[in-house]
Formats: C-alpha cells, structure tokens, sequence
C-alpha cells in the first residue's frame, strides 16, 4: 500500500506539472498486480498504467488491461468503478458497437456517474463516442463536443488535452470509415 501510495502521488504530480500520461516512466506503475487491486492507491496506480497506454493509443493493450482491472475491484464501492466502466463502454463504441452490450454498460448507474462527472475529459469524450459511433446523432455530438471543449480549458486537466484530442480524432476516422461502408 506504500508503494502504491508513492506511486499514484507522484504520477499525480508529473501530471499536475503538464507532463502527458504517455511520458511518464512505466516503473510508476507497471509493479502493479493486477489481480490483486486491494486499495484505493493500487487502483489509481492500475488506472495510471491504463492512461499510460491509452495516450500511447495502445488500445488493444489498454482495453484488456481496463477488462482485467475492472474483473478485479468487486471490493470496491459502486461509484469508484464507475469511471472504469465508463472506459469498458468507450472500448466497446471504438471496437465492436455491439447494441446489447452498449445497452448493457449504459445502465442506470453509469448514466448516474456521467451526469455526476460531466466536467472530466474523458467522460466527454466516451459521451461524444456515443452520440458519433452509436446514436449517430449530429447534433448531440456536437453537444458532447462542446463540452469537451469546455472540459478541456480546466487547468488540472491539461496534461489530458492532448491525448484526448487525438482519441476525438480516432473517434471521427472511425465514424467515417463506418459511414462509407
């Protein structure tokens, strides 16, 4: 708990300094077991690894190291998990799009969370998936995106920005490439 105390502090203040998740040194956090998240600290360090590789656009990588935290954090409260489903939902919309499991993941509880969390990036950006890849409602990503934009101007947050940026892009080659096909 120590170590994973240290590590989440000082991931957090490389990222509070500007530093992008993709440039910070995986000995901060790739000591983790995952199988074995049994604390807060462990967690954050876990998530520190998923935005490492997240940023680095690792997605494969990512989603199955997201799947594998999420299998392992039934201890936890319900609202903490909630960010890390939110996560499960975005992989979801950018691979597969799979109605019953977007249906699935979108339950009330997260829909919950979103409302709760509507200033973080990345809640904008699995929103804006949503309404592009999913809904294929124009308006309503436009509404996400607006958003977005707003979430990106919060100073604790621009470490982020960039990265995040680049997924919105992701977001956008992938709708075009569905919408031609």
């Amino acid at each position: 708990m120590r170590q994973g105390y240290w590590s989440a502090s000082r991931t957090q203040a490389l990222i509070a300094e500007g530093l992008r998740p993709r440039d910070i040194q995986p000995k901060l956090f790739d000591w983790v077991d995952i199988e074995n998240i049994c604390d807060p600290f462990t967690l954050d360090t876990a998530r520190n690894h998923y935005n490492y590789l997240l940023d680095r656009q690792e997605l494969t990588e990512a989603k199955i190291l997201m799947q594998t935290i999420c299998n392992n954090v039934n201890n936890f409260p319900e609202m903490m998990k909630m960010s890390l489903y939110c996560e499960i939902l975005f992989h979801e919309l950018i691979n597969e799009c799979r109605q019953e499991e977007i249906e699935r993941l979108f339950d009330k509880n997260l829909k919950d969370y979103i409302k709760a969390a509507q200033s973080e990036i990345s809640v904008q950006r699995v929103m804006y998936a949503y309404a592009r890849l999913f809904l294929k409602d124009t308006k309503k990503a436009n509404e996400y995106m607006s958003l977005f934009d707003k979430a990106c101007t919060k100073p604790f947050q621009s470490a982020y920005v960039s990265g995040e940026q680049e997924l919105i892009t992701l977001i956008n080659k992938i709708a075009n490439k569905r919408e031609i096909n």
